[in-house]
């Protein structure tokens, strides 16, 4: 079972693959609310092909049409700057009693020493968390860190 966290207006905060990761995220419920999902739902939203659409307490994830989606060096490099602020936020906590916490520092160690000559720009057709998963690289989706 995973997890959509939203506000009480049901905007969506963070999601979790689990109830350990939902745990670690940093808010109380309520206000906020944990809206149960698939983990096939999950993995679209991780992976950015999914959208969730939330109301009343229930979602819905729908799939993204990426057919004339494209990403080029500059924007992945903006990308995975935020993602690198956002994990070194985290890190500083050093609460490695998080169920993420290697992970987030494995991840943003990756991102820091990314070898952008290693990819054929522009990457057409998928989002950069689906690029990682088709390659076997290890990542976390933004909404993901606690």
């Amino acid at each position: 079972m995973a997890y959509l966290i939203t506000n009480q207006d049901y905007n969506l905060y963070r999601i979790a693959s689990n109830e350990n990761e939902k745990n670690d995220v940093n808010c109380f419920y309520p206000p906020y609310i944990a809206i149960d999902i698939s983990d096939v739902d999950f993995l679209k939203i991780k992976k950015g092909i999914g959208e969730a659409n939330i109301s009343n307490g229930s979602a819905t994830v729908t799939d993204l049409d990426l057919s004339g989606f494209y990403i080029n060096e500059d924007e992945l490099k903006v990308y995975h700057s935020d993602i690198i602020r956002r994990l070194k936020s985290f890190l500083r906590n050093k609460d490695s009693s998080k169920v993420l916490y290697s992970t987030c520092q494995t991840y943003e160690r990756n991102l820091r020493n990314f070898d952008y000559s290693t990819i054929t720009f522009p990457i057409a057709g998928k989002t950069w968390e689906q690029y990682c998963e088709d390659n076997s690289i290890t990542y976390i989706h933004p909404l993901q860190i606690p």
